[in-house]
């Protein structure tokens, strides 16, 4: 069977919210890197919970946008037996029983789970990343980039998601959105940007969260070690999911579809907290996992969504009852054949015998 732990990132998060997200996990360990810049330490009663020590600063402001992750992995693969680790947000939570993600591991065997794009395939999402993914932030040739790339959408466009990411889509390939892939191609060809990404180090970009295996972490600690493409990181402000996603994207492993479900953006581009119907689109994904719930244990979507998975382990446990029976019922009536056909045949005999 396949042991799972759980890692969160947690920085300004009710601690009765994580707590409801771990007990909802149990008997599985949740380990919890706590931001202690952004929110003093704090006490989590959930059983399963393990806080990462001497955590780092998290957060679009801090300089080490991946650092906090990459203390929980190390922690994790350190301290913890196990054969998957699998990302969380505060905000997640599951929508089908933990029993049901075992089998699904059983029968989908990777070494990631996750959900990706390669830039150099894909001209809409190289147009939407192309500034923060290649120059440093806050420079003129980003803030440029992302004049040009407001300018080539200047027609209109729509937000779609794609592999858990929110990306404009032009409502026309015109003169302008041309000008501008040819100048997001030429900083990802490295003639405008300087950068590590080439042949050999594809770009990509994916959604925050992943399941991954003992040997992906640790190829994800050697090349946070080595630190020369977390410095690019680093300088461009780049989302720290865009470097475990290049990461993994250049590892050629087995990778599956990510475990968890983001509901569309707003035609703004915003996530939103999942509603009702949100919650129905999430359980009929087949997914495992939801994010953007809210951040409250009494939020109603919250509790449905746990009553929701109460309800499936009493109905998997009613579905192999009649089974379990009808194994008995059959052992019954073949007991009871078995001793009637003997009985038949004793008194054949006794009437052969006279």
């Amino acid at each position: 069977m396949t042991r799972i732990v759980f890692g969160l990132m947690s920085a300004a998060d009710r601690v009765d919210t994580i707590d409801q997200l771990a007990e909802s996990l149990l008997p599985a360990r949740v380990i919890v890197h706590q931001d202690h810049h952004r929110l003093a330490r704090r006490h989590f009663d959930a059983p399963n919970v393990h806080l990462v020590p001497n955590p780092g600063a998290t957060g679009r402001e801090s300089r080490d946008p991946a650092g906090g992750v990459l203390r929980m992995l190390e922690h994790a693969l350190e301290h913890f037996q196990f054969d998957l680790l699998i990302t969380l947000a505060p905000t997640c939570l599951p929508i089908r029983p933990l029993a049901e993600l075992v089998d699904y591991l059983e029968g989908h065997p990777a070494d990631a789970y996750t959900d990706l794009v390669m830039l150099d395939d894909d001209p809409e999402a190289l147009a939407e990343f192309a500034a923060e993914m290649f120059y440093p932030a806050g420079s003129l040739r980003q803030r440029a980039m992302l004049k040009l790339r407001d300018f080539a959408l200047s027609s209109g466009f729509d937000r779609i998601g794609r592999q858990g990411l929110s990306i404009a889509r032009p409502k026309r390939r015109d003169w302008r959105w041309r000008a501008g892939q040819h100048l997001a191609r030429a900083a990802l060809e490295g003639k405008t940007a300087g950068h590590p990404f080439g042949p050999a180090l594809r770009p990509a970009v994916g959604a925050p969260w992943f399941g991954a295996t003992r040997p992906v972490l640790e190829r994800m600690l050697e090349i946070g070690r080595d630190g020369r493409m977390l410095a690019h990181y680093r300088r461009c402000r780049s989302v720290d999911e865009n470097f475990f996603a290049t990461v993994i994207a250049n590892m050629h492993c087995r990778v599956e579809p990510m475990l968890h479900f983001t509901d569309d953006p707003d035609p703004s581009g915003r996530a939103h907290d999942l509603d009702a119907s949100g919650l129905a689109r999430a359980r009929a994904s087949g997914k495992f996992f939801a994010h953007r719930f809210g951040d409250d244990p009494r939020d109603p979507v919250r509790l449905a969504a746990l009553a929701a998975i109460e309800r499936d382990h009493v109905r998997s446990r009613a579905g192999r009852m009649p089974a379990t029976m009808s194994a008995m019922l059959a052992e019954i009536t073949r007991s009871v054949d078995a001793r009637h056909a003997l009985r038949h045949v004793d008194t054949g005999a006794e009437s052969v015998t006279n």
